[in-house]
């Protein structure tokens, strides 16, 4: 993939036209005019990105492996590293607001926060699986996916998870809802 040529794992528009994409080796690039051109933002890792998401066209997240989520708050110009409290790979991330976000990854990792990042708090999965995809319908309802078959939603923004009934041991790598 242009203009950097390493894999791509991961893609957020944030309108019509601003869009990001992140993958290998920290890649993270950045388009303006609907993805004609894309050109690379720094975001000072050498880590897999794995999931970007971006709230609007300013504020944005980006995790990736050994516990790596990065926000920036000016459109990716700059990037800082928050504290998560895990090594596992960060597989996933959606944010509601610019308060409440979710991160999915490895072991059954699922990490939420309240206040925009300044804390990251693990919730309880009740499983060891990977999980691939997180996805929120307002700031309550989510449902994140994984190995196996695995789906786990929540009601409670993310506090406590019920394992739900797939019908599939393939890996689930991602999860959209329209609505609850």
């Amino acid at each position: 993939p242009l203009p950097q040529g390493n894999t791509l794992k991961s893609i957020s528009f944030v309108n019509e036209t601003v869009g990001y994409a992140a993958g290998e080796f920290g890649t993270i690039i950045k388009t303006t005019n609907n993805g004609s051109v894309w050109e690379n933002i720094s975001a000072q890792t050498s880590n897999t990105i794995n999931s970007v998401f971006f709230i609007d066209e300013n504020i944005g997240y980006a995790v990736g492996d050994s516990g790596l989520i990065l926000k920036t708050l000016n459109a990716g110009v700059n990037w800082s590293q928050q504290i998560s409290s895990t090594n596992f790979n960060l597989n996933s991330v959606f944010a509601t607001d610019q308060n409440n976000c979710w991160i999915a990854g490895d072991g059954g990792t699922i990490l939420r926060t309240e206040n925009g990042g300044l804390l990251w708090i693990q919730s309880t999965s009740g499983i060891n699986n990977h999980l691939f995809s997180i996805f929120f319908v307002d700031q309550y309802i989510g449902w994140t996916s994984g190995n196996y078959g695995t789906i786990l939603k929540t009601t409670d923004s993310g506090f406590s998870w019920l394992q739900q009934t797939s019908q599939s041991n393939d890996h689930l790598y991602a999860s959209f809802f329209i609505n609850q």
